[in-house]
């Protein structure tokens, strides 16, 4: 854009963000530290608020329990308008837009239920974030079984599929791959193959979602310095089963900076 009559009247402003992106896709070893400090307290603190939940509590209850448990954690300030609460009985009343939506106090953890939280916190500016599941009671074998699956897919997809100089397009097709290992058909996955194309990995830093995004419709490569959160999904009777794990991508694959997905946690009935 030139600018008449001013001392450089030839000069143009130009679209300065895909060199500003690339700068912060990478993470010194000073924010990678703050990043693995996040996660550390989140999960111990949605570890202590499932602790402090019972049968009866409702959405409400949860999202008073997480962020009390992520403040004496150690967190500067959780994500309240962020944090994700899903219970299996709005997940089954409302459908998809369940997600879309806050915390409900007519919602309530029922025995036999699951309960999906999705939270994290920011320390001096930098995110760590996750997700993780607990069902109210001993989960049934099914139930443990569908979210050991969905724990194997994130877990290999990090450890086999995320390396780098690997294009996020291959990435996203090697994970496909395991959730058919698992007999599970096209139609759990057609949204990470075909539009919207779905992420399987986001990056985290500034913020809790930022460039870049591994998805299937980019031939972008994963590069060493990237802090990326791994996620995936599995759509089940009305519930979807998640697992999450923050990494970063090193010279040889990936380490996760998260504590490992421990299963299923129980909140007593």
């Amino acid at each position: 854009m030139a600018r008449p009559g001013g001392r450089h009247p030839d000069a143009e402003f130009v679209d300065a963000s895909a060199l500003l992106w690339e700068l912060r896709m990478i993470k010194s070893e000073a924010e990678i530290a703050l990043i693995a400090e996040c996660d550390r307290i989140n999960g111990e603190g949605l570890a202590k608020a499932f602790g402090a939940l019972k049968a009866g509590d409702s959405e409400m209850d949860v999202a008073r329990e997480v962020s009390l448990a992520l403040v004496a954690a150690g967190a500067w300030r959780p994500p309240y308008a962020q944090t994700l609460i899903v219970s299996e009985s709005k997940s089954k009343s409302l459908g998809h837009t369940a997600r879309m939506l806050g915390p409900l106090p007519d919602q309530i953890l029922n025995p036999g239920e699951l309960l999906f939280v999705d939270s994290g916190v920011v320390i001096n500016g930098y995110w760590g974030e996750f997700n993780r599941m607990a069902v109210v009671g001993e989960p049934s074998a099914d139930q443990s079984l569908r979210h050991d699956h969905i724990r194997t897919i994130v877990r290999r997809s990090i450890e086999e599929a995320i390396k780098p100089g690997v294009t996020f397009k291959s990435v996203i097709e090697k994970m496909a791959s395991y959730y058919y290992d698992f007999g599970y058909s096209p139609e759990k996955i057609h949204n990470y193959l075909g539009k919207p194309f779905m992420h399987l990995c986001h990056g985290i830093g500034i913020s809790a979602s930022e460039p870049p995004f591994v998805r299937y419709d980019s031939e972008d490569v994963l590069k060493p310095g990237m802090v990326l959160s791994c996620e995936a999904y599995l759509p089940h009777e009305g519930m979807t089963y998640g697992s999450e794990e923050d990494i970063v991508v090193t010279d040889t694959g990936a380490e996760i900076l998260s504590e490992p997905d421990p299963g299923l946690y129980v909140i007593p009935a």
